[in-house]
């Protein structure tokens, strides 16, 4: 897994080695290496400043890192099973989590302690996403849909169905008005109606990542067989 900085100049990666490498993008060498988990490191997301990172792996743990002082912040436990997805919240001060116990947990960055825990999904959970204004939680998994929650009160607000499989992978756009989602298929969703606007056939093996581009007219994706493209006229 990787994740960049929020200033572009610090790449995070990790793998089955269980270790965290920092990466100094301008010069491209190794900046640091954090160790403090017991299994395979599967999410990675830097806070919107930068100062922090967390990592979730199949001990079950979060991590949350001082990425400057290179030292673990505080350890997040709650999660009965593997923690595949971890989110911040845009103000930085919430960290939105899901893995195979089929739950969405809800963190207090600052205190370290779970705010709440969502329920309403039928299988292992892949990716948890926020909306750009903080205010919708969107969650997907194994189980073929995707719910989006209301962050401040962890209601759901609806479910959205119609991927052709699992779902490994969320994205808003700048507003926050598109969802895509990915897997056998790359939909993209009208978020305050659930519409599907467009619905992209996947040719190379399923997709495992997608970003939208900052002016949200262009998607861009990773699938399986290691081919990366890009979708432009998305609606």
């Amino acid at each position: 897994r990787v994740a960049y900085s929020s200033d572009g100049k610090t790449l995070a990666s990790g793998a089955k080695d269980k270790l965290i490498h920092l990466w100094d993008t301008g010069s491209g060498t190794q900046s640091g290496t954090l160790t403090g988990h017991d299994g395979w490191i599967v999410s990675l997301a830097f806070s919107p400043d930068g100062k922090l990172l967390a990592s979730a792996s199949n001990d079950r743990r979060i991590i949350l890192w001082d990425v400057a002082q290179r030292r673990i912040e505080k350890v997040l436990e709650g999660h009965s099973d593997v923690v595949d997805a971890v989110a911040f919240s845009p103000d930085g001060k919430k960290l939105a989590s899901g893995g195979d116990d089929r739950q969405v947990m809800v963190w207090d960055v600052k205190k370290g302690e779970p705010l709440m825990t969502l329920q309403g999904h039928a299988s292992f959970l892949k990716a948890v996403s926020y909306a750009p204004d903080g205010k919708t939680i969107a969650s997907a998994g194994l189980d073929q849909k995707i719910i989006l929650w209301d962050a401040a009160t962890g209601k759901q607000i609806r479910t959205l169905a119609g991927q052709d499989g699992m779902i490994f992978c969320l994205d808003w756009n700048h507003d926050g008005t598109r969802l895509a989602s990915g897997g056998n298929n790359i939909l993209i969703w009208d978020a305050a109606s659930g519409e599907i606007l467009r619905n992209i056939r996947s040719f190379y093996g399923f997709v495992n990542g997608l970003s939208f581009s900052p002016d949200g007219r262009h998607l861009s994706t990773a699938q399986y067989n290691k081919a990366v493209l890009m979708f432009d006229r998305i609606p």
